[in-house]
């Protein structure tokens, strides 16, 4: 968890003094108004950058578009 999202995967590696993780088993993200579903993820550049691995699929919820 972090105050941005919240991972749910099986295994991953975290380095909490770089802030980065990665992850080679099938993950989703999950943020207030997305939902990212990977076959795994890099987190890196002091927790700055995402890199989803394989497969992915994004979906967004309409009502973050609506003003």
């Amino acid at each position: 968890n972090s105050n941005d999202f919240r991972i749910e995967t099986e295994m991953v590696i975290f380095n909490r003094n770089k802030q980065t993780a990665k992850s080679k088993a099938k993950s989703k993200f999950i943020s207030d108004n997305t939902i990212i579903s990977s076959d795994g993820f890099n987190i890196y550049d002091n927790g700055e950058k995402i890199i989803f691995h394989g497969s992915a699929n994004i979906i967004l919820k309409w009502n973050c578009f609506l003003n």
